[in-house]
């Protein structure tokens, strides 16, 4: 699920899947919170991303996550 709460946050900032995977940080339980760094951070400020809400959820076969990013 962390897979693809990282590839949501990419998509929902703008830059796709063209990121560091290691720039994006998801970390808590139950609610997951969202660090960025390096170039996806500075991607983030350059589109004026603020703050990032992530939902993510699982099974054993199948993971999703949407991320929303609201203005800075």
């Amino acid at each position: 699920a962390r897979f693809a709460g990282k590839e949501a946050v990419g998509q929902a900032i703008g830059s796709g899947v063209f990121f560091t995977w290691r720039e994006i940080e998801i970390a808590g339980r139950p609610k997951p919170v969202v660090t960025l760094s390096g170039r996806t951070k500075a991607w983030a400020e350059r589109v004026g991303a603020g703050r990032i809400e992530l939902s993510m959820t699982h099974s054993r076969d199948l993971a999703t996550a949407v991320a929303i990013v609201a203005d800075a």
